[in-house]
């Protein structure tokens, strides 16, 4: 499960939709909301790319802003649109690195007859005949240097103090993609997304619409996520992308998950369908 609450503190990232600003749609009203709870912070950062965001580029800045994040607070996630597929591919991408092996260094050929030769302490190569700060020639430094697998996501110790996700008109792909938007529409691995979400005991909510322009399949998309995702996913009537200003819904789901953030529970973890 994820790391214990510290002091009852609760920090929520809101990641807006395509194309957006923090200052659109609902966003101000409920951070406003979530900030009159008491002992919450907020941030909505600006996210990179205008009208061709790239995913990395969005995920970098997701990590710079989860690595900022107080370790003794809980943490709550909320995205718009394409802001949950940023989302679903943080978590994703931080289980797939853990999940990798480790390389082991490869040692130049000569460097076992030298350790033994020398008790361990290696001087020179008498291979290359190169000395270097450590004690190793230069081609055994290169084969030892930590590789990414090696390196744990700057993401992953905060994603373990993630409580709840909400994700408001979520999707894997549109019905008519257009150009800006193709490379949000590449597979997520929604298997590596589900084991750090119950890994962690972060809860995943999803709520859709029954006439958003972008899907029209409201109902198949609620189940694959519930089945690939373990999501409590909900479709509502008439909230088309999500855009306007009022969306009660939207701010309830939000205040159960802060609330439940506050007091340090954790969703119990779904069986893999």
């Amino acid at each position: 499960m994820g790391d214990a609450p510290g002091d009852g503190h609760v920090h929520v990232i809101l990641v807006h939709g395509f194309g957006c600003a923090p200052s659109k749609f609902w966003y101000p009203r409920l951070i406003r909301e979530l900030t009159e709870l008491g002992n919450v912070s907020t941030a909505v950062p600006y996210m990179p790319g205008g009208r061709s965001p790239q995913v990395d580029d969005w995920l970098d800045r997701l990590r710079s802003q989860l690595s900022q994040v107080d370790p003794a607070h809980s943490i709550v996630l909320i995205g718009h649109s394409v802001g949950c597929n940023a989302l679903l591919r943080l978590f994703a991408q931080s289980e797939a690195e853990l999940q990798q092996p480790t390389q082991q260094p490869i040692p130049h050929p000569m460097h076992a007859q030298l350790a033994d030769e020398t008790d361990g302490a290696i001087d020179a190569c008498n291979t290359c005949d190169t000395r270097n700060e450590s004690g190793s020639c230069n081609a055994c430094a290169v084969a030892s240097a930590p590789t990414r697998a090696e390196r744990p996501s700057r993401a992953l110790p905060a994603l373990r103090r993630v409580r709840g996700v909400l994700c408001v008109a979520g999707w894997f792909s549109v019905d008519e993609p257009w150009e800006g938007i193709l490379p949000w529409c590449t597979p997520i691995d929604t298997a590596a997304a589900r084991r750090a979400f119950e890994a962690h005991g972060t809860a995943l909510v999803l709520l859709v619409s029954d006439n958003d322009r972008y899907n029209a399949d409201a109902k198949g998309i609620a189940a694959t996520w519930r089945a690939e995702l373990g999501a409590r996913a909900t479709v509502l009537v008439a909230k088309g992308h999500f855009s306007s200003k009022q969306q009660p819904e939207v701010f309830a789901a939000a205040r159960k998950l802060v609330e439940a953030a506050r007091r340090g529970e954790e969703r119990r973890p779904v069986a893999a369908a």
